[in-house]
């Protein structure tokens, strides 16, 4: 699986065998958004009087 990873541009040995070996079971997320929160991948907020407006994905956790 982490062979398979690597052909992704920008994703390197460590970070594919990282990836690999804190997900064991995929399907457990409903979805890629989802699956990116969870490692930590989420997006700016610009909320303003209750309009929520999200931005660019940042990988600052907050």
């Amino acid at each position: 699986m982490a062979r398979r990873l690597m052909t992704i541009p920008g994703l390197g040995p460590v970070t594919a065998s990282a990836m690999v070996a804190s997900v064991q079971d995929i399907s457990a997320f409903s979805g890629p958004r989802e699956f990116a929160a969870f490692l930590g991948l989420t997006p700016r907020q610009y909320s303003s009087g209750g309009k929520e407006r999200l931005g660019r994905v940042s990988k600052t956790k907050r």
